[in-house]
């Protein structure tokens, strides 16, 4: 405490000359913790009389308010600068409340680290009526011993097929979330990490000597996907969830009767009511988690940037209608005429034609290319075209051009089309559940590499929860063979999801593979290898070991009541309409 302040007066001028004292509990002086800075200020009062007087400021707590109340905006990018100028300030008091950084001098700073701080920037962006500024760091600076220690998964877009054909199944309350600010929650998983604020947060000749320590995961780092997985894994399983070896992105609780499937910082709640109230509050105790949306009937809510419309009867899942048109006027196909199917026999053949794109052409192409792989999650039907556009995307030439073209003009009268999951079989209870998946193989049909193209669909319940379009990794001496292959992707597509399924409901699966090839099942059920295919890896074998323990069964169907005809090759529009349903395809009327 402060005991003694002697105060020397003049005429006309008053200084006060400050003696401080610090004694403890014993009474003894002991020497102040911080260091004070004494600071005369002169007033001039009414009368004209002057008096000067002394403030004391501690140096640490200078440093500390360094940050400016405003920060100043070099370069708004185009956006309105008083909204820039709000959103740095709001970014900057976020972290600073949650404890992401602690303020260093650069002199501070170890020597070993000095040539290893990281640079930061601003990522701003437009969002309603605000402009949402984010301060990112370049991570590509940030050294990383391992690589496996910074890799965070994703969920497979399937396992959301999956949960909702569940909760349709179970009559599920679904709920969107998202957490705020998300990696900012989690510790950095770099110790004795530093990093130079962006200048517009300090004044002149701070922002060259102020350097941040990096507390927590601050976006930009390659290590922050990793910890904030880490992180809010450890926060569902201390409230009782047990995340699936499956898949590691999916919780549920004890008793099965509710699921968190978690998209970086995106999260969907299904189960029953009750639980789901719950859980989703428990989470709110511990990170900034606020509702998005509910899926109740009629509603639509936003996930993984698609929107999930529950119809009733039926969940209704796609992509906003904007994507499609905004990709045509990019392309500047808007006014094209509507193709019949994505693409013709013609097309696929070999031409003469191969003069590559320009420097401009290629980018448009490859732009175009990565808007449609995107599409294709849930538009089944365009699954095969879009597989072999991308096999272009290195060397693009005019007729992959012309294949680009004709597709995005199937679009231009499709764009309506939605991919739907509905319930169509409703297993008793504790009855297995039946995966079946239909494959199919094109022989040698790519003309220059004379590879053959594998396609699958899968449904659960009556409802596609997985479809894929592959060009098979190695040359098929015979079709045969190509269908064998077809039917060794299909069984590992089927024994994943079978897994998750059993882990996450305990529920028998069967696994039942339909194929319109004879002589591939053929292969797929016998022991040992004919004449024939006696050259065939043995890997590719595995699916006989699985027929004879039961794992799975293989059959055989007609080759006009295989879906998975239309992901192996451009078909005719009449076989195309003919299996777009059972492709898990819903066809409004067309609009051209």
């Amino acid at each position: 405490m402060i005991t003694s302040i002697d105060a020397e007066k003049a005429p006309n001028k008053i200084q006060h000359s400050f003696t401080f004292k610090i004694l403890n509990k014993l009474g003894t002086e002991e020497q102040p913790k911080a260091k004070m800075r004494i600071q005369a200020v002169t007033i001039t009062t009414k009368k004209g009389d002057k008096i000067t007087t002394a403030s004391c400021e501690d140096e640490q707590e200078a440093e500390v308010e360094r940050m400016l109340q405003e920060p100043f905006v070099y370069d708004n990018e185009g956006l309105d600068p008083l909204k820039v100028q709000q959103g740095m300030k709001k970014e900057a008091q976020s972290m600073k409340t949650q404890g992401v950084f602690t303020e260093m001098n650069y002199n501070d700073v170890p020597e070993e680290h000095k040539n290893k701080i990281i640079e930061s920037k601003w990522v701003n962006k437009p969002k309603q009526d605000e402009v949402r500024c984010r301060i990112v760091a370049k991570g590509y600076l940030e050294t990383i011993q391992d690589l496996d220690n910074i890799y965070a998964s994703t969920p497979i877009f399937g396992i959301l097929r999956i949960l909702l054909t569940m909760a349709q199944h179970n009559h599920w309350t679904i709920q969107a979330g998202d957490v705020s600010t998300a990696f900012l929650h989690a510790p950095a998983a770099t110790d004795n990490l530093y990093m130079w604020p962006p200048p517009e947060l300090y004044p002149s000749g701070h922002n060259t000597t102020t350097v941040w320590k990096l507390n927590k995961a601050i976006y930009g780092l390659r290590s922050s996907p990793k910890s904030w997985q880490d992180h809010f894994a450890q926060v569902l399983q201390q409230m009782g969830l047990s995340r699936l070896t499956s898949e590691p992105n999916v919780y549920r609780n004890n008793e099965q009767t509710m699921f968190v499937m978690v998209y970086v910082d995106d999260l969907l709640f299904l189960g029953q009511q009750q639980e789901v109230d719950k859980t989703f509050k428990e989470v709110q105790k511990h990170v900034l988690l606020r509702p998005t949306g509910t899926l109740g009937i009629g509603q639509t809510i936003q996930f993984l940037g698609r929107d999930i419309h529950n119809n009733g009867d039926l969940f209704e899942v796609s992509l906003k209608p904007e994507y499609i048109t905004t990709l045509l006027k990019e392309t500047k196909m808007e006014a094209s005429n509507p193709a019949s199917a994505p693409g013709t026999a013609t097309l696929k053949q070999s031409t003469n034609d191969d003069a590559p794109l320009d420097a401009q052409e290629h980018a448009d192409y490859r732009r175009a290319v990565g808007k449609l792989q995107w599409l294709t999650y849930t538009r089944p039907d365009i699954s095969f075209a879009t597989k072999e556009l991308a096999r272009d995307l290195q060397q693009p030439t005019q007729q992959s051009l012309r294949k680009v073209k004709h597709l995005l003009r199937y679009l231009r009268g499709t764009q309506h089309y939605k991919m739907i999951l509905r319930t169509t079989h409703t297993p008793q209870t504790k009855e297995p559940i039946d995966l079946n998946i239909y494959v199919d193989a094109d022989w040698a049909g790519c003309p220059s590499a004379r590879k053959s193209t594998s396609g699958f669909i899968v449904t659960m319940m009556g409802s596609v929860v997985q479809f894929g379009s592959r060009t098979q990794a190695v040359v098929a001496l015979s079709s045969a063979e190509s269908e064998l292959y077809a039917i060794g992707t299909g069984a590992q597509e089927g024994l994943h999801i079978a897994n998750f399924i059993k882990e996450a409901t305990t529920t028998k699966v069967n696994i039942r593979i339909h194929t319109d090839s004879t002589s591939g099942k053929s292969i797929a059920t016998r022991i040992g290898s004919s004449k024939k295919a006696k050259h065939i890896d043995l890997k590719y074998l595995f699916i006989q070991q699985l027929v004879q323990s039961g794992i799975l069964s293989i059959h055989k169907i007609s080759t006009h009541d295989n879906p998975a005809d239309i992901l192996t090759k451009y078909v005719p529009a009449e076989v195309l309409n003919k299996h777009l349903y059972m492709a898990g395809i819903q066809c409004p009327q067309r609009h051209n």
